[in-house]
């Protein structure tokens, strides 16, 4: 699944700004997010998302799962924000072992040195989204584009679902955690390196694009001691500007674990998650995502790499609860529901395409 992550998207553009000839498309409000739904032949006409074309229309099943999936994020979530996230929902032939892809929109917030997503920014009402980082009109948005060609399972019922078929709700959950910020900025090298921060004030200030969650990513030294992966400093040009640094140099198939916070003596406090790091690395699904649980018996994470057939209600498990707060959200603890323990098989994480999407700040 995948995700937003290694985009920094111009924040001068309005986001899926639909022109008369799609207005034809329903947009309902589900808890903290705005859904769109384009059916067959609605396209998105975008700046940021265009060249998407709905594959498929949307049964009221279809959209009851996607109700239910919003809402279990509404209820995760302890906002004050009246704001909404934006999402556009399309249907697509995604190619076998590929079930959905999400991205988001992001800008660069220079009093934390964070790139932060659009759904970021709205719930947590970031005060430092001003000027050219500052979406435009207040405006958010996010695509999450599903696989037409897979025998998803739609029901409410835990136990209506075959072995041979995909929990949708797992599926959408899973899609919007990344969009909440499971996600990375890393690439096979290393993480994204900007230049500008904005191009129409000429800033050339080179930079690390690091999601909340980068921060949070250690590893072990060559003496067995624990260090963060990313450390923050200040520009060397701007005064007062926060800028990320590579404090290890990443490298696919290496260990990474997550940390939840520092305790009183500045030791890291560490999470039971271990960041997916596979030996090949694996654009969209490579640390964006955390291996299955160490142990039997132990609730599998939402925000793995791969589903099984039959598994049903994926859910945020306590320690990506743990994450979320080391993250900076409020969360509350909903009522569980049924959580899969089975390993999972089918793929779920391959990148959505780069269509054109511009890297710098300030410019596509």
């Amino acid at each position: 699944m995948r995700f937003c992550g290694n985009f920094l998207f111009s924040a001068s553009l309005s986001l899926l700004a639909l022109p008369a000839a799609y207005a034809a498309t329903e947009t309902v409000i589900y808890g903290n997010f705005e859904v769109t739904y384009y059916g067959t032949g609605d396209k998105l006409n975008s700046s940021y998302y265009y060249g998407y074309t709905g594959a498929q229309d949307w049964t009221e099943e279809m959209k009851s799962s996607v109700e239910r999936s919003l809402n279990y994020w509404s209820s995760v979530i302890t906002t004050e924000a009246t704001e909404k996230v934006k999402i556009a929902l399309v249907w697509e032939d995604l190619g076998a072992g590929t079930l959905g892809g999400a991205s988001d929109v992001w800008y660069f917030d220079q009093s934390t040195g964070i790139t932060l997503s659009g759904a970021e920014a709205t719930l947590r009402e970031y005060s430092g989204k001003s000027g050219q980082y500052n979406l435009a009109g207040g405006e958010t948005s996010a695509l999450i584009v599903l696989s037409k060609n897979t025998d998803f399972y739609y029901g409410a019922s835990t136990t209506g679902i075959q072995n041979t078929q995909i929990d949708f709700q797992s599926v959408m959950v899973h899609e919007v955690g990344h969009l909440m910020g499971f996600n990375s900025q890393s690439t096979s090298s290393g993480w994204n390196t900007e230049v500008p921060f904005g191009s129409s004030v000429g800033w050339t200030d080179n930079f690390l694009l690091v999601t909340t969650y980068d921060t949070l990513i250690v590893t072990k030294s060559d003496t067995g001691e624990f260090t963060e992966v990313v450390t923050q400093t200040n520009s060397k040009v701007f005064s007062g500007v926060k800028v990320y640094e590579e404090n290890d140099v990443y490298a696919p198939g290496k260990e990474y674990f997550l940390k939840t916070g520092e305790d009183e003596n500045g030791e890291l406090e560490l999470s039971t998650l271990k960041i997916y790091n596979p030996e090949t690395y694996s654009a969209g699904s490579s640390v964006a995502h955390v291996e299955y649980a160490d142990g039997a018996g132990k609730e599998e994470p939402l925000m793995t790499y791969a589903l099984a057939p039959g598994q049903i209600r994926r859910e945020l498990n306590e320690d990506e609860l743990g994450l979320m707060r080391a993250m900076g959200w409020t969360v509350a603890i909903p009522e569980p529901s049924a959580f899969g323990l089975l390993a999972g098989t089918l793929a779920l994480g391959l990148a959505l395409s780069r269509r054109s999407r511009g890297k710098n700040a300030g410019r596509r």
